[in-house]
């Protein structure tokens, strides 16, 4: 079996804000995702 770690949005309140932003600002971009992979 692999590894597995939950990648996601905390449980915080919402925001209105563009769509990427509010991904950037919750570390669910390309790049975080990618690093997590490798620290695993």
């Amino acid at each position: 079996m692999g590894k597995v770690k939950r990648v996601g949005i905390q449980d915080r309140f919402g925001e209105s804000t563009p769509y990427e932003r509010l991904l950037a600002k919750n570390g669910v971009t390309v790049e975080n995702i990618v690093a997590i992979a490798q620290s695993l």
